[in-house]
């Protein structure tokens, strides 16, 4: 689980013109989370990709399973109606980076992408 693939995005120009990858991003892998709810079973299913400088995806593949755990531990206390609609799911977003870059200080976190995100 959690997938092993790497792509390069972000270029930027080196002095002979050409381009250097600037940033990678990486998989994290998929999520299933039984969310806060009294209950209600609500489950939320979710990919999670991160964008990082290059020099930081070694340290990235290296804690690959602590940063998981923080994205568990915090997406499992979420309700449905908190992550209902895309002001919710941004605020979830924005804590997961945080989170993250908490987790891998001094380094930072660029973005987080959410690239399949369901709740059933």
């Amino acid at each position: 689980r959690g997938g092993d693939s790497v792509a390069e995005t972000a270029e930027a120009t080196s002095a002979d013109g050409s381009t250097v990858p600037d940033t990678i991003i990486t998989d994290l892998g998929t999520f299933s989370v039984n969310l806060r709810d009294a209950g209600a079973g609500r489950i939320l299913q979710m990919k999670i990709s991160i964008e990082t400088g290059k020099e930081l995806s070694t340290r990235v593949e290296g804690r690959k399973p602590q940063l998981r755990d923080t994205v568990l531990m915090l997406a499992s206390d979420y309700t449905y109606q908190e992550l209902n609609g895309i002001d919710g799911r941004m605020s979830f977003r924005d804590e997961i980076h945080a989170e993250l870059n908490a987790v891998l200080t001094p380094d930072v976190v660029e973005r987080v992408y959410f690239t399949d995100f369901v709740v059933q």
